[in-house]
């Protein structure tokens, strides 16, 4: 949660700076062209994202007899859920790891 309010507070902090560029322009009695007043509105460049790019399906603890509290696959993936909310990732990438005559990587 607080990378969250991290995050906000930085983008309010850029939305601040931008609305002051626009002020000074017009506070120096020039006017902001179409296409300025529509790049302000954009977003600030690139945006980073905290990802959980190689978790486990559940299938794989059952599979390889791993040791887990879960008993089924939807608390298992309520709690990764939780678990990434509250470290702030926001993308989660689930995928089968391999098997020998069955998955092939390409």
């Amino acid at each position: 949660m607080a990378f969250i309010q991290q995050e906000r507070g930085k983008r309010e902090a850029v939305n601040s700076r931008k609305a002051s560029a626009a002020n000074r322009e017009t506070e120096a009695g020039t006017t902001l062209s179409a296409r300025l007043r529509v790049a302000l509105k954009l977003p600030n460049g690139a945006r980073f994202y905290r990802c959980a790019l190689q978790v486990n399906p559940f299938a794989y603890l059952t599979r390889h007899s791993k040791q887990t509290d879960f008993r089924t696959e939807e608390e298992y993936n309520n709690a990764i859920i939780a678990a990434c909310q509250e470290t702030g990732v926001e993308v989660i990438g689930v995928r089968p790891l391999p098997r020998p005559g069955i998955h092939r990587l390409a």
